[in-house]
């Protein structure tokens, strides 16, 4: 077991950044992660280690600001990669929900998550990858200032802007499909109205009118599931942020080219 391992065994969060200080690499397995998220002796059954995001933070954050995460065969690791790991290590003993509390994790004294990290380290591919992971890019640090509020380099904000539109689509997508689970049991009962109405014809008329109600309620939830949902709701929080940027955005633009051509 190397120090960093027994650190993060032993729960030692100072002993963790006095070592993230003096170490710019630091090596990155499964097991480190595993070590970080598990409780060491369950109590009541409970499996996952709620400070674990005290832990995970600091080694992240490092990965984010270094860029000189290794695997044990002493390979440099992407974020991506690094997250990926993460992503093994924790998935069979953590829900989806604690996981998303894992990456969105504040530091105590900035508040700032670690996409704010990736923001003020201009690590684009740190960016992409919390953001294909689902870090939300609108949690605000102690200056209320979300991540694409923070100064930032012209490629760090094309790849945030670009990314967190990339999430839209990904969460109205998972809206789309939960609208699609509500309106399919009104369009099997409308089907099978239909069918008995077609093998009963003195119920024709009465069968095939319920047919159309079941086929529009079915429709009707379908659009509420989505319009309602958490993903459809966040998704366009996140494009009410990321519109006037562009539109900013747009008019440096212009007004650069309008400077160039004099």
């Amino acid at each position: 077991m190397n120090t960093l391992s027994k650190i993060v065994r032993d729960r030692k969060i100072k002993e963790l950044q006095e070592y993230l200080n003096d170490h710019k690499e630091i090596v990155i397995n499964q097991q480190l992660f595993i070590d970080a998220t598990l409780n060491k002796t369950p109590a009541n059954g409970g499996l996952i280690n709620k400070e674990g995001g005290k832990i995970v933070y600091p080694i992240l954050h490092h990965c984010i600001k270094h860029c000189s995460a290794i695997s044990e065969e002493k390979k440099k690791l992407s974020f991506q990669e690094v997250m990926d790991i993460l992503d093994k290590a924790v998935h069979s003993h953590i829900s989806l929900e604690s996981f998303y509390k894992l990456i969105n994790f504040q530091d105590q004294s900035s508040k700032n998550t670690l996409l704010h990290q990736a923001v003020i380290s201009n690590n684009t591919d740190a960016i992409e990858a919390l953001l294909k992971y689902g870090a939300s890019p609108l949690i605000k640090n102690k200056e209320e200032k979300i991540p694409l509020d923070l100064d930032q380099e012209e490629k760090t904000r094309e790849a945030l802007i670009k990314s967190m539109k990339d999430q839209v689509q990904s969460k109205k997508e998972s809206a789309r499909c939960n609208g699609l689970i509500g309106i399919i049991p009104g369009i099997f009962l409308g089907i099978g109205l239909g069918v008995g109405g077609a093998l009963v014809p003195s119920m024709t008329i009465i069968l095939c009118a319920l047919a159309v109600s079941a086929l529009v309620a079915g429709i009707a939830v379908g659009v509420a599931i989505y319009f309602l949902s958490q993903d459809y709701k966040q998704a366009k929080s996140i494009e009410e942020a990321v519109n006037p940027q562009l539109s900013s955005v747009e008019h440096e633009k212009t007004a650069d080219n309008k400077a160039v051509l004099g």
